[in-house]
């Protein structure tokens, strides 16, 4: 059951990925996770960050980069799991069945609770 929530948070955030670095490449906005990379550069002490530089050469930029991409995807995959976790997703067939319940009013709260 968790790992439908890690899977579904994992795709969505590759498909927000993809649209994003689309769009970062006709400019219109930046690629987010670069700018997370750059973030961790400048926030790291530099006797660090040019220890790394040194011993990883010109890969310590990509490898920088590598691990950003990886953490937003992870980042991802557990905002899924914690919303499956409390069922902080639409149904839509429940919706169907008992249409009083789900009136429009309410359409922009999905039901949040936690599962046993």
């Amino acid at each position: 059951m968790r790992a439908k929530g890690l899977t579904a948070g994992a795709l969505a955030t590759c498909a927000l990925l993809g649209l994003t670095y689309t769009l970062a490449q006709i400019e219109v906005v930046s690629f987010f996770p670069l700018d997370v990379a750059q973030a961790g550069i400048r926030l790291t002490p530099g006797a660090i960050a040019s220890q790394g530089i040194e011993a990883l050469g010109s890969g310590a930029k990509m490898l920088a980069e590598a691990s950003a991409l990886l953490l937003v995807l992870l980042i991802g995959a557990a905002a899924g799991g914690v919303a499956l976790r409390f069922r902080c997703v639409r149904h839509p067939q429940r919706e169907l069945r008992h249409p009083a319940r789900y009136s429009p009013a309410r359409a922009h709260r999905p039901e949040c609770r936690a599962l046993p």
